[in-house]
């Protein structure tokens, strides 16, 4: 046996699973068709990177190709570990490159809040502020309630605030003076964007804070 197939008989080399496509061109299809602007070159060297054995990656071409939304917000439902190892070094690349976005004078740049341990932040916090509580309060459970590596921030016509998760994974730096507040994944980011001479320092493990209009 050689490797198994979909329906987990096996197989041997000669008769490889899903005619003998490589599952990276499977995996590499089904990201274009959520987003046709990644580079499937990237796409391909995350896939070979973070799957090195040929069976895990049919199972991850296999389990994005049957629910292509494991990729857009529903990953932590997904049975197959490389899933969640290929979402998060997307995460990791856009990070990577969002300076470039900034150095390169795009005129915006939209920040969409996406999910964590199945639960999605933006919900979950319209939920808890619905319920009475403070962004800050909101904010503060997340630490808890929340599974996995996580920085993010939320707003509401009066705040603005962020919260780091425990392990501190996730980069998040922030400046406050007395005319304004920054915050970014880089701090080449918020250097670009903010005149003047001011300090940067890292968001810290499970930290939470919030500003007031």
């Amino acid at each position: 046996m050689n490797i198994r197939d979909r329906d987990g008989r096996p197989r041997c080399a000669k008769c490889p699973p899903d005619d003998g496509r490589d599952p990276v061109d499977t995996v590499v299809d089904v990201v274009a068709g959520i987003d046709p602007t990644l580079s499937a070159d990237a796409v391909a060297a995350a896939v070979k990177a973070l799957v090195p054995q040929a069976g895990q990656r049919h199972q991850l071409a296999w389990a994005v190709q049957d629910r292509p939304d494991l990729l857009t917000g529903a990953g932590a439902e997904t049975a197959v570990p490389s899933v969640l190892r290929l979402i998060d070094d997307v995460r990791g690349l856009l990070g990577r490159w969002l300076p470039e976005v900034v150095r390169d004078n795009r005129s915006y740049l939209t920040v969409a809040i996406g999910c964590t341990g199945g639960r999605h932040r933006s919900v979950y916090l319209a939920e808890r502020l619905s319920r009475g509580s403070t962004l800050g309060e909101a904010l503060q459970a997340s630490l808890t309630d929340f599974d996995g590596s996580f920085s993010y921030l939320a707003a509401t016509p009066q705040a603005l605030g962020f919260a780091k998760d425990p392990f501190a994974l996730k980069p998040l730096l922030i400046t406050e003076t007395e005319t304004f507040v920054a915050v970014a994944t880089e701090e080449i980011a918020i250097r670009a964007a903010c005149e003047g001479t001011y300090m940067v320092r890292e968001a810290q493990a499970r930290e939470v804070q919030v500003w007031q209009r």
